[in-house]
C-alpha cells in the first residue's frame, strides 16, 4: 500500500518488538496479556494506529503486529485514538487496499503447523 499524505506505512511485521514497559502497559490497560498467543492467528491482520494515540501507542501497536504471523502496522501521522473520525478516508483506503491485495493474491489462511 502506498503512503498517503496523512499516513505512513511502517511495513510488514518481521519479528517481535516492543519493550517490557509496553507489555506492562497493555497488561495494565486490559488486565490480561495475550501477546504470546498472537502467533496463533492465521489470517492477515492490518494493525492501525494513530501517531499521537495516548491510549494505545504506536509502539504498543507494533508489539501486536510483530506477534502476528502476517501482521502489518500502519501508523496515521498526526492522528490520535479515534481513527474512524480523524482519518476516515485514509482508514477506509487502507482497509480496501488490504482487501484488494488479498483478493489479487488469492490469499487463504495458512495451514496450522504440524
Amino acid at each position: 500500500m502506498a503512503a498517503g499524505a496523512d499516513r505512513v506505512v511502517v511495513g510488514a511485521a518481521d519479528g517481535r518488538g516492543g519493550d517490557r514497559q509496553d507489555r506492562l502497559h497493555v497488561r495494565e490497560l486490559l488486565g490480561i496479556d495475550l501477546v504470546d498467543r498472537l502467533g496463533e492467528i492465521d489470517v492477515p491482520v492490518l494493525v492501525m494506529a494513530g501517531e499521537l494515540d495516548r491510549v494505545v501507542s504506536a509502539a504498543q501497536s507494533r508489539v501486536l503486529a510483530d506477534g502476528l504471523r502476517d501482521g502489518r502496522l500502519e501508523v496515521f501521522t498526526g492522528a490520535g485514538h479515534v481513527l474512524p473520525m480523524e482519518r476516515a478516508a485514509s482508514l477506509t483506503a487502507a482497509i480496501v487496499g488490504l482487501a484488494d491485495e488479498l483478493d489479487v493474491a488469492g490469499s487463504q489462511p495458512s495451514a496450522a503447523p504440524a
